[in-house]
């Protein structure tokens, strides 16, 4: 994606926030895996609650990477419209 704004020639601004988004999406996933592993050795065998900590973390990363997407469609639209002729 940082390839992709520097070939579209975001602004500065924009790849700031391409950024962010990026680095919002990557901590979700480590805090995602810190919290599964931290349950697992707290609770090796199955556990309701544990799998409710483990889904919880996961929707977490799942909300982040959907909301990525979407900021990713409004930053590249006009440019990628522009450079395929049709905006």
């Amino acid at each position: 994606m940082i390839l992709a704004a520097l070939f579209f020639r975001l602004p500065v601004r924009d790849l700031a926030l391409l950024l962010l988004v990026i680095s919002v999406v990557i901590t979700a996933e480590l805090l995602n895996t810190a919290i599964e592993a931290a349950v697992d050795l707290a609770t090796p065998e199955w556990h309701r609650l544990a799998k409710i900590a483990k889904d919880a973390a996961a929707g977490a990363v799942l909300v982040a990477a959907a909301f990525a997407v979407l900021i990713g469609i409004l930053l590249f639209y006009n440019p990628v419209m522009t450079w395929l002729g049709g905006g």
